[in-house]
């Protein structure tokens, strides 16, 4: 019993940390250096945005 009351801890302990993980926000892209045109794509994906809402973002930099 004492075996399946560590064990349970153990997975009640790993379920808490992956779930305040998926809940942790997204870093800021803000500092970021700024990138090439080309990796557009990759900058959109690690900043969870649509390639549209960063083109206007990167429009919106520019004035």
């Amino acid at each position: 019993m004492e075996q399946l009351e560590q064990i349970k801890l153990l997975v009640e302990t790993t379920a808490k940390k992956k779930k305040a993980q998926r809940e942790k926000p997204m870093r800021s892209t803000v500092g970021l250096p700024p990138t090439p045109p080309k990796d557009v794509a990759a900058l959109a994906e690690a900043a969870d945005l649509d390639i549209s809402s960063l083109m206007r973002d990167i429009d919106r930099r520019k004035r």
